[in-house]
């Protein structure tokens, strides 16, 4: 039984017994990859030409014969493959120098690096463009090794629909980058100008009900309290509005942050009431790398989020963050209603209350998923029951780019 055919340069090499490259270094576009144990000796050749007549993978041989002369690179062996990929027939050209054998090609960096595989013994692999007059242009991912006696191997592959659906994925993902700008702008601008007249709306009731309240009869002055409370409501929307939408575009600058000091700050300005003491649970001296803002919005939203949505008029609420490796494990803890599981993921939606009646505008977890996500953190929730645990892995250490 004959032996399988070697589906890679890789298995070529171990069918002849040579040297495999470095594990460390595997082959990249426009990288070196140096092998192990050095270059074949010249009784590998025959071998070598029987192995590779029959690999899968498109290959030529190539020899350098004279030093003196950088385009006397003669084609002197192809394999079956080739035809399979280029659309020619490679034994009509066997016997040609590279520039014939492959028109257009001296216009291109590839025949410095074959000379420079032969004469500095150095495997070579790139990905390049090309076209010669008789086909369209096509992409291909090249693998060079030198072989004894002046020779080089060639081997490549078509990639040519990897590079389109790559391009493809490229415009995609920057339209859709594009698409979000735009959407945060608009959010920022409506949300922007809409304040002013909102704010002109709660006046004039309030200037009526100081002028001719006493005049109106009682369900007319209640209407026009109800505007009020409408109209604050939807101005404390427009703020979370805001937030959310600056989240995105506010740059951030990195500093140390005291972990401790940043929960007690949180607390304290989510305004958690008496009757729903806070355990923190957090090192006096763990100090994160990061920005300090986005952080300290994360906490506040979260421990206000516990006790606003209590469904008791008293309750417990915990606060702790230990390291993991990389990673900052920052969790709050409340025993309130719980969440179903159903809703775990629609927590994280803008403008998302689950019917609740408790004050908010459903953008907090919005904002901060979003804070979470853009230093490449995760957030999570679990709820069996009553109560709910919010968990967040941020980044012990983020720069940003630039160095800020």
């Amino acid at each position: 039984m004959s032996p399988p055919k070697p589906d890679s340069f890789q298995d070529l090499q171990g069918s002849l017994g040579w040297g495999e490259p470095d594990v460390g270094s595997p082959p990249i576009a426009g990288a070196p990859v140096v092998p192990s144990q050095g270059s074949p000796q010249a009784s590998d050749l025959a071998r070598y030409h029987s192995v590779f007549a029959d690999m899968p993978l498109a290959g030529q041989i190539y020899r350098w014969a004279d030093a003196s002369d950088p385009e006397d690179l003669v084609l002197i062996d192809a394999n079956a493959a080739v035809a399979s990929v280029t659309g020619r027939d490679p034994q009509r050209r066997i016997g040609m120098r590279l520039g014939d054998a492959t028109p257009g090609i001296n216009s291109t960096p590839v025949p410095d690096r074959y000379r420079r595989v032969i004469t500095e013994g150095e495997a070579l692999s790139w990905r390049i463009e090309y076209a010669d007059p008789e086909h369209e242009k096509r992409h291909y991912e090249v693998f060079c090794y030198p072989l004894p006696e002046r020779h080089l191997c060639v081997l490549f592959r078509d990639i040519s629909e990897q590079e389109e659906q790559r391009r493809l994925t490229q415009t995609r993902l920057v339209e859709l980058n594009r698409a979000f700008a735009q959407l945060d702008q608009f959010a920022y601008a409506a949300s922007h100008d809409l304040r002013a007249p909102l704010r002109d709306v709660e006046n004039l009731a309030g200037f009526l009900l100081e002028d001719v309240g006493d005049l109106l009869p009682a369900h007319s002055r209640g209407h026009l309290h109800a505007m009020v409370q409408r109209v604050r409501r939807m101005d404390d929307l427009l703020v979370d509005l805001l937030a959310w939408s600056r989240e995105a575009r506010a740059p951030y600058v990195s500093e140390p942050v005291g972990v401790l000091a940043a929960a007690r700050r949180a607390i304290t300005v989510a305004a958690v009431p008496d009757a729903f003491p806070v355990d923190v649970a957090i090192d006096a001296d763990l100090v994160i790398t990061g920005p300090r803002a986005p952080f300290e919005t994360v906490l506040r939203n979260l421990v206000a989020n516990a006790w606003r949505h209590h469904d008791r008029d008293r309750g417990h609420l915990q606060v702790a963050a230990e390291v993991d490796g990389p990673q900052l494990v920052l969790s709050v803890t409340d025993d309130g209603p719980g969440i179903p599981r159903e809703h775990h993921a629609r927590i994280f939606d803008v403008f998302c209350r689950l019917g609740t009646t408790a004050p908010g505008t459903g953008i907090g977890l919005a904002i901060v998923q979003r804070a979470v996500e853009r230093l490449g953190g995760q957030i999570s929730v679990s709820s069996e029951g009553r109560g709910a645990r919010f968990e967040v892995r941020w980044p012990v250490y983020w720069i940003a780019e630039g160095g800020r």
